[in-house]
């Protein structure tokens, strides 16, 4: 009898399970939960990405506008350059985190995080302006930090070993 395979690709985070004695049934119920495990822990932290509060726009002003593109480089948060703050009386800015949905279509074993198309600040954060500043993709980089990954990856691993109550090989390609 063959061994089982089932191969798991999310974008930079792919692993493969093996050797799983059981009912296929069990096994992509247990695939879906462990997607969903994995996808909500990236919202969570794509939310968090786009709502840092530690600077008010009084400050990012002394600062001489970090963000702008006169600059030619992001001068913040070091090595996280892609951080958005919610500070602002404006509502595009100030809410923007609140825009950011997800959706977990089972048949097709997919996850999705995105921002909802009717946000108008979120084109302009993502891809920058002309002239005034700076694009930040704090979705895409978001996934692909290696913290971000790494929690995911437990996160996979934590649900099928639950869901599944029997032993299995995990290898993370």
């Amino acid at each position: 009898m063959a061994k089982p395979v089932m191969q798991l690709d999310a974008g930079s985070l792919r692993l493969t399970i093996v050797r799983i004695r059981g009912a296929k049934a069990k096994v992509s119920h247990a695939a879906i939960r462990s997607l969903e495990a994995a996808g909500d822990l990236l919202h969570k932290e794509i939310v968090n990405n786009a709502s840092y509060t530690d600077h008010s726009l009084s400050r990012l002003k002394a600062l001489d506008h970090p963000y702008a593109f006169r600059h030619g480089s992001i001068q913040i948060h070091g090595r996280k350059k892609y951080v958005v703050h919610k500070q602002g009386t404006r509502k595009w800015s100030k809410n923007l985190h609140t825009g950011i949905k997800k959706r977990l279509i089972k048949s097709k074993r997919e996850f999705h995080v995105y921002v909802l198309p009717s946000h108008p600040y979120a084109k302009y954060v993502i891809q920058g302006t002309k002239a005034r500043m700076l694009g930040r993709d704090f979705l895409w980089l978001t996934m692909n930090e290696r913290k971000v990954k790494k929690r995911m990856m437990k996160a996979v691993v934590k649900v099928l070993g639950k869901e599944m109550k029997m032993q299995a090989v995990i290898r993370f390609n």
